[in-house]
């Protein structure tokens, strides 16, 4: 068996293995979200939620999904926060505008446009049939799409490949520091010698085997 149909049956066994327990919790917690559009989009007009929408856009073209909704975190809606962004269940991002600046400010150039792109990466691992597989390896693939949006628009990679490098050590939901700074600049460099113009362009190209370099990111941590 060649190396890629193994990783492939192995992802297979994982993701028929995963129960819906993870998922669920995350549709419920994202529930009361859905219903309540108007209210979160009632301040559409701050200057900040319009930069994070207009990052999410360009990043959600270049991988071919749905338009991505952006909202300010908010614990009256039930939703815990305790980081820059989330991904949220259904084509939502949430974030904290204030610690999302703060950072911004610390890592420099084209910091929160990598964040984005990063949350726009789980929206994508469950796109690209990576389904249930467990959150460390979910966010390892995430680093590693969001290097991969990162090259092909020719952004600066120091500030967010120093914010992962600075990561503490979790190693249950995130790779450690080092191991997500390498996955980013690992898609980065990829794509800075392919010039990808857009993510499908990724999943076509014959040069690069997209797949298989997922597998072998999920091999990693499961």
């Amino acid at each position: 068996m060649s190396q890629s149909s193994d990783l492939e049956s192995k992802l297979t066994a994982l993701q028929q293995a995963a129960t819906l327990k993870e998922r669920a919790k995350t549709k419920k917690a994202f529930s009361r979200l859905l219903n309540y559009e108007a209210d979160l989009m009632s301040g559409a007009d701050h200057p900040v939620l319009i930069a994070v929408q207009t990052f999410a856009d360009v990043a959600a073209d270049f991988y071919r999904v749905p338009r991505i909704k952006v909202f300010y975190a908010n614990n009256e809606l039930g939703v815990q926060w305790n980081g820059l962004t989330r991904a949220a269940f259904d084509n939502w991002i949430g974030f904290d505008p204030d610690m999302l600046q703060k950072a911004a400010a610390k890592y420099g150039t084209h910091f929160a446009e990598n964040v984005i792109a990063h949350e726009i990466g789980h929206h994508v691992v469950d796109r690209l049939g990576f389904a249930g597989i467990p959150r460390i390896a979910n966010e390892a693939i995430a680093d590693y799409l969001a290097g991969i949006f990162a090259g092909s628009k020719g952004l600066d990679p120091n500030g967010f490949a120093q914010f992962l490098a600075e990561q503490p050590p979790d190693g249950k939901d995130y790779p450690h520091g080092p191991e997500r700074h390498a996955l980013y600049l690992a898609g980065y460099r990829t794509a800075a010698e392919y010039t990808f113009q857009n993510f499908q362009a990724v999943i076509d190209d014959p040069r690069f085997n997209l797949r298989l370099a997922l597998c072998q990111v999920v091999e990693r941590y499961c």
